[in-house]
């Protein structure tokens, strides 16, 4: 489960399609230095992003992966 205090290198590395919920809520910067080091709750702040909403759909994607490998 993600959290506030997931490196975004984790997120990115756990689903290959968290880049693309990542772009849709602004940040675009993914390839960026910072998503070695930056947490996504301190991304989310930087950007100015509602950081519960980006959690909750990333999260989704890890339930959908883990129902379809019951």
């Amino acid at each position: 489960m993600f959290t506030k205090n997931t490196p975004i290198i984790e997120a990115l590395r756990s689903h290959p399609m968290a880049r693309e919920i990542f772009a849709l809520h602004g940040m675009g910067c993914i390839g960026c230095m910072g998503s070695n080091q930056e947490t996504i709750g301190n991304g989310a702040k930087m950007h100015n992003i509602d950081v519960e909403a980006l959690l909750k759909e990333l999260n989704e994607l890890l339930e959908a992966e883990n129902k379809q490998s019951v």
